[in-house]
């Protein structure tokens, strides 16, 4: 994996430093319609093409979808992210993550891009690892076809779940009360109870489709050049923001950040103002230096 760089404004900067966190938040409320969806959005597709001649199976599976994703079931592990990229100093990401965040603005280019030390960062989300816990750190994959691929990978994996599992004679399960469907066709629908043989296979196919679904993003965005930290952990174990975003802040240490550059409108004042807060980060341990754009550069007012 090549070298990671985290872009934030300087109120987050002074937050990650005073407080000595990094935050993992929801993906679902990025600006990216797209973001942790598009999986599902995909599937449906691969499902018609599957399962479309077998209108009770593609019935009970697409009732599934919509029984998980409207938090019927409750999952054990909660995805939250933290987004870095294998750009330094890029012009575009200045402007985007430092500029003109979702939740607020900047008046100046004065935000930041860390420099990642991958290893050390492994190593603080793995400090922070309860016994269901789960973390990935991965490359983007903005391509259809490796999206396909995924699905379809996993769906072969839930064929073969169905067919051993429906050898069993026994098809009980207390996961899911009966429901009643009404085929694509039009036919009446009728009350069944969901045999394990569908509902257990399943639930595991949209628990590890909620897991990687926000490593897989849209063509649109792959001038980014993204890399996630995915955190998996239950629910209860993490906190929500004001738009009800779940997060969850990782405590680090000064061997997470290899350097830090400066934006190019930071200024002496702003240093002066970080090196005054009580840090949980040691600021004398940190390679500072400026970006190319320094003198290059400037907001418009």
């Amino acid at each position: 994996m090549s070298e990671l760089y985290y872009y934030t404004d300087f109120e987050t900067f002074k937050l990650i430093m005073d407080n000595g966190t990094l935050r993992f938040k929801e993906s679902t409320k990025s600006n990216d319609k797209l973001d942790t969806n598009i999986l599902y959005e995909e599937l449906k597709e691969i499902f018609n093409e599957r399962y479309g001649d077998d209108a009770s199976k593609n019935a009970q599976i697409q009732f599934l979808i919509g029984f998980f994703e409207n938090k019927g079931y409750q999952n054990n592990s909660f995805p939250v992210v933290a987004c870095f990229t294998e750009k330094a100093d890029s012009r575009l990401l200045w402007d985007a993550y430092t500029m003109n965040r979702k939740d607020r603005e900047s008046k100046r280019y004065n935000g930041v891009c860390i420099q990642i030390n991958i290893e050390q960062l492994a190593n603080a989300m793995q400090k922070e690892c309860n016994e269901n816990d789960l973390f990935i750190i991965k490359n983007i994959l903005y391509d259809k076809d490796s999206r396909k691929r995924f699905l379809e990978e996993k769906l072969d994996e839930f064929d073969k779940s169905v067919e051993e599992l429906s050898k069993d004679s026994d098809q009980d399960q207390d996961i899911i009360p009966k429901q009643r469907f009404i085929y694509p066709s039009g036919r009446r629908g009728i009350e069944v109870k969901l045999r394990k043989c569908i509902v257990f296979p399943m639930m595991k196919f949209l628990n590890n489709l909620q897991i990687m679904s926000p490593l897989f993003k849209h063509e649109f965005w792959n001038e980014e050049m993204e890399t996630r930290a995915l955190f998996c952990k239950q629910e209860s174990g993490l906190e929500k923001l004001s738009d009800g975003a779940h997060f969850y802040d990782v405590h680090i240490q000064n061997e997470v950040f290899e350097k830090v550059i400066l934006g190019p409108e930071f200024s002496n004042d702003d240093m002066k103002v970080l090196q005054a807060q009580d840090n949980v980060i040691d600021i004398s341990k940190i390679q500072f230096v400026h970006s190319m754009g320094t003198g290059v550069i400037t907001s418009r007012n």
